[in-house]
This record gives structure tokens, sequence and C-alpha cells, in this order.
């Protein structure tokens, strides 16, 4: 089971299905899902929760027995990965990803 926190601990954990054996995979991001063979998770990530500017989300992928998440996106400021899913032969990764539009009279140079 994959699970994600925004309240006391943060980050997303593994546990066995009966709650038992719990333990912190990364102590960052949210909308957990996981491969087909069960090694990695992927996530969502917004880049205000590494201090970068701009707003938007990536999304990242780490192997469930730890390591350093590697983001697989580098989405530009202000646009939006999420909703991260796995092919079911891992051959493809869907991601979506949108951008805010931009405010009225916001136009380039003003």
């Amino acid at each position: 089971m994959a699970h994600s926190e925004t309240s006391v601990s943060y980050g997303i954990f593994v546990m066995d299905a009966d709650g038992s054996r719990r333990r912190r995979v990364t102590s960052m991001g949210g909308a957990p899902v996981w491969s087909p063979d069960g090694s990695r998770i992927a996530f969502e990530l917004h880049r205000s929760a590494l201090g970068l500017p701009g707003g938007g989300s990536d999304i990242y992928v780490v192997d469930v027995e730890g390591g350093a998440p590697v983001n697989i996106t580098d989405s530009t400021p202000g646009q939006y990965a999420v909703a991260p899913d796995w092919s079911p032969a891992r051959r493809w990764f869907l991601q979506r990803v949108s951008s805010l539009p931009k405010r009225a009279g916001s136009a380039p140079g003003k």
C-alpha cells in the first residue's frame, strides 16, 4: 500500500495491507502511484516544496527500497505536471501537464 500524508508526517510511506511495517519512502510529494512491477513509486511534487519560485509541479520517481527521487518531467515555472500513471508494461509513462493562463493585460514586456 502506498500512502501520502500532509498532516503530522509529510511524505510518502509504504506499509503492509494491515498497516504494519510502515516506513517512509520520501519526505515530500503526493498522489503516489506504484509502477506495475511494484519496485518504484511516481509522485507529484510542487516546486514550492523545494523552495523554487514560479509555482508549478513535476513528476518524480523513487525506488521503493530507498534512494533519491528523480525528476522525470523538468517542468518550467507555472507548468503543472500532475496525475502520474504507468502503462501496464512499463514501456510508457503518462502525465497530464497544464499551465496557468496569463492574467488579462499581462503582455510580454509589461
